[in-house]
C-alpha cells in the first residue's frame, strides 16, 4: 500500500498548479503571471492555424488571410478548417503570441513528442526541430525529438511558431502541449518525472524477477511466468512513453521503432492478460471465446509489426474499442468468480477494475474525447501489486512444509524491503547525477572545445550584459576582433595540427595578459572576440596592441613558426547596438589587414 500511495504522489505532482491563463484567439496573455514564481505553464488553448502553410515570422505579416483557430495540443485529423474536412497527411503551422509581465534574461520551452516531424521558431529564431518539415511526402522524415530548449525573449512580446508536417502517422498535429519556463523549472520537472518514471519500471522488474524466480520453483504454475512478462512488458511501455531511455541518453531509437514498440507495448500485451485472467477462474470464463479472443489480439500485433505505419495506426481505433469490450467481459468473469467464492478473486477484482477504469479512461484520452492526463501507470501498478500479492498467498499456501522455498521466499522478502528502504538514497544519488550532467551540459554550450575560450554563444551573453550596463550608468566598453594573419599558409604549411594548437597557445597568452574583469572568445574560425568593460578606445588600443606584440615575439617561441595577428577596436556608442559594433570592429579589421597586417586599426565614432 506505501509503494501504491508513492507512485499516486508522484503521478499527481506536476498536476498542481495555480490557475494560469489560457492560449485564446493565438494569444496568450502572462501580464500577470510571474514566471519564476511557479510551475512552467502548459501553452494550451486556442493558437492561430495554417493549413498547408509552412510560414516563417517575417512571412506573418504578409498573410491576408485571417488564421482558423485551432485546439492545442490536438489532432488536426477529422478538423473542420474553412468547410473542408482535414486529412492526417500535410502541413501546417501553429502561432501564439505571448505577452510576458517584464523583459526576461533567458526562458526555455520544453517540446514533447510530437509524432511527426516539427520546427519551432521564436520570432525568426530557430530554437528547436525534430525530423524534417516538408511540403511533401518525399522530403519529409519524422522523429521523435523532445527537449528542453532555452532562448532569450526580444522584449515582453514574443510570437512562438511551431511547423509541423505529417506524412507518416494517421493522426497529424501535436499530442502534448509545449511548456514555458526558466530552464531550471523545466529540468527540475524533468527530474522529477525521470524518476518517477524510473521509479515505476523498477517496480514491475523487481515483481518480474520475483516472478520468475516462483516460477523457477514450481514450473508447473505458468501464471508466474506470465505476469513476469506482462511486467517487463508493462515495464517497457512505461519506460517507452515516458522517453525514459532517451533522457538519460541510454538509447534514441527511430522513429518506426518508437511507434511499434508504443502499440506493441499495448496490443502485446493484451494476449496475455486475457491468459492470465482465464487461467485463473477457468469456470467463468467461455473457454471458445477466449481463444478466439486471444486469436484476434495476436493477429493485430503481427499486423502492427509488420504493417507501415499509416496503414495500423489507421486500425488503432477498432482495437481500442475491442478492448474495451474485452476489458467488460473480465471484469464481469470476476464478479461471477466473487460470487461463486473463488478464492483470490476479490483481490484480484480490486486491482483489475482500477487497471480497467484507468485503461478506458486513457483510451478516451487518445481519442480525443477527453482533455485530461494518462493514469493508466497507477492502474498497472495497483494490478501488478494486486496480482503479486495473490501469487504470493498462492505460494505460501502450496509451500507450508517446504523449508528450501520458504527460505527463498524470506530472503525474496528481504530483497524487496531492502529496495523499498534504499530507493530514497537511489533517488538522491540520480537526482544529483542528473545536476551533474545538466552543469556539465551549461559549461559545454558556452565554452570552445578547442582553445577553452567562451564560444560565440558564451561571448554574446557578455557583449548583451556589457551593453546593458552601458545604458543603465553609461560605462563604456569596447570589442576588439582579432584575426590571425595569413592563418592558411600555417595549417597548409604545417598541418592542420600545427594550426589548432597555434589557435590554443595564442588563446592561452591572450587569457594571460586581459584583465580579469575582460571576457574573450571564439568567434569563428580564426577570428577571436575580446570584451574590453570599463575602457575607452584608447585604453583598449592599449590592451590590444600589448596582445599584438605578445602573440608575435612569443607564440613564435612555442610553436616555431612566426605568427601575427590583425586586431580591430571600436568603442560601443551609447544608442549603437552590439550588432552595429562588431561591424565597425569587422571593417577596422578589414583596414588593418588591408595596411599591411600584423597592426591594430581603430574605428572612430
Amino acid at each position: 500500500m506505501s509503494i501504491l500511495v508513492t507512485v499516486f504522489t508522484l503521478l499527481s505532482a506536476d498536476q498542481q498548479a495555480s490557475e494560469v491563463p489560457k492560449v485564446s484567439e493565438g494569444k496568450l496573455d502572462l501580464t500577470g503571471t510571474d514566471i519564476t514564481q511557479r510551475q512552467p505553464i502548459k501553452l494550451s488553448g486556442s493558437w492561430d492555424f495554417y493549413w498547408q502553410k509552412l510560414l516563417t515570422f517575417d512571412e506573418l505579416g504578409l498573410q491576408e488571410d485571417t488564421p482558423t483557430q485551432v485546439e492545442f495540443p490536438g489532432i488536426w485529423r477529422g478538423k473542420n478548417h474553412q468547410g473542408k474536412t482535414l486529412d492526417h497527411n500535410g502541413f501546417a503551422t501553429y502561432v501564439v503570441e505571448v505577452s510576458l509581465p517584464k523583459n526576461y534574461e533567458h526562458l526555455a520551452i520544453r517540446v514533447p513528442n510530437i509524432g511527426s516531424a516539427y520546427r519551432l521558431y521564436v520570432n525568426e529564431n530557430l530554437i528547436a526541430s525534430g525530423g524534417q518539415v516538408a511540403n511533401n511526402a518525399e522530403r519529409h522524415v519524422s522523429k521523435y525529438s523532445p527537449g528542453t530548449y532555452a532562448f532569450k525573449p526580444d522584449g515582453q512580446v514574443f510570437k512562438l511558431l511551431l511547423q509541423i508536417s505529417n506524412y507518416d502517422y494517421y493522426w497529424g498535429g501535436s499530442w502534448n502541449a509545449l511548456e514555458l519556463g526558466t530552464h531550471d523549472q523545466l529540468q527540475e520537472k524533468l527530474v522529477r518525472e525521470t524518476l518517477k518514471t524510473s521509479f515505476i519500471v523498477a517496480i514491475f522488474f523487481t515483481i518480474s524477477l520475483f516472478n520468475l524466480l516462483l516460477f523457477s520453483l514450481r514450473i508447473r504454475n505458468i501464471l508466474p511466468l506470465i505476469i513476469a512478462m506482462i511486467s517487463i512488458g508493462f515495464g517497457i511501455r512505461e519506460a517507452e512513453i515516458n522517453n525514459l531511455l532517451h533522457y538519460v541518453n541510454i538509447f534514441d531509437s527511430n522513429f518506426l521503432i518508437n511507434i511499434r514498440t508504443n502499440f506493441l507495448s499495448f496490443t502485446g500485451l493484451a494476449p496475455l492478460l486475457i491468459m492470465y485472467f482465464y487461467l485463473s477462474f477457468k469456470n467463468v470464463y467461455n473457454k471458445i471465446a477466449i481463444y478466439m479472443i486471444v486469436a484476434i489480439t495476436v493477429g493485430f500485433s503481427l499486423f502492427i509489426g509488420l504493417a507501415p505505419i499509416h496503414v495500423f495506426s489507421n486500425k488503432l481505433p477498432y482495437f481500442q474499442f475491442l478492448i474495451m469490450g474485452i476489458i467488460v467481459y473480465l471484469i464481469f468473469g470476476l464478479i461471477k468468480a466473487i460470487y461463486l467464492k473463488k478464492r483470490n478473486a476479490g483481490t484480484l477484482f480490486i486491482g483489475s477494475l482500477i487497471l480497467a477504469c484507468l485503461s478506458i479512461h486513457d483510451i478516451f484520452l487518445s481519442l480525443g474525447w477527453i482533455n485530461t492526463v494518462p493514469l493508466v501507470s497507477l492502474g498497472l501498478v495497483a494490478f501488478v501489486m494486486c496480482q503479486n500479492y495473490i501469487t504470493y498467498a498462492d505460494f505460501i499456501l502450496a509451500s507450508t512444509n517446504n523449508k528450501k522455498l520458504n527460505r527463498v521466499l524470506e530472503q525474496q522478502n528481504n530483497e524487496l524491503q531492502q529496495f523499498s528502504n534504499s530507493l530514497e538514497k537511489q533517488v538522491e544519488e540520480r537526482t544529483e547525477e542528473l545536476e551533474n550532467l545538466n552543469r556539465k551540459l551549461e559549461l559545454l554550450a558556452n565554452e570552445d572545445a578547442l582553445t577553452s575560450a567562451y564560444n560565440r554563444r558564451g561571448i554574446s551573453v557578455f557583449l548583451e550584459q556589457a551593453k546593458a550596463v552601458q545604458k543603465r550608468s553609461g560605462t563604456p566598453f569596447c570589442i576588439a576582433l582579432i584575426d590571425f594573419d595569413n592563418f592558411k599558409t600555417v595549417n597548409d604549411s604545417l598541418g592542420h595540427d600545427v594550426g589548432d594548437l597555434t589557435l590554443k597557445k595564442a588563446c592561452e597568452l591572450i587569457q594571460a595578459i586581459i584583465r580579469e574583469q575582460d571576457k574573450f572568445g571564439r568567434w569563428g574560425g580564426e577570428e577571436f572576440v575580446l570584451l574590453a568593460t570599463d575602457t575607452n578606445l584608447q585604453g583598449a588600443a592599449f590592451i590590444a596592441e600589448k596582445l599584438r606584440c605578445e602573440i608575435e615575439e612569443k607564440l613564435a617561441e612555442l610553436i616555431a613558426y612566426k605568427v601575427t595577428v590583425t586586431i580591430g577596436v571600436a568603442e560601443c556608442g551609447i544608442e549603437e547596438n552590439i550588432e552595429s559594433c562588431l561591424k565597425r570592429s569587422d571593417n577596422a579589421l578589414y583596414k588593418g589587414k588591408m595596411e599591411g597586417r600584423n597592426q591594430v586599426a581603430l574605428s572612430k565614432n
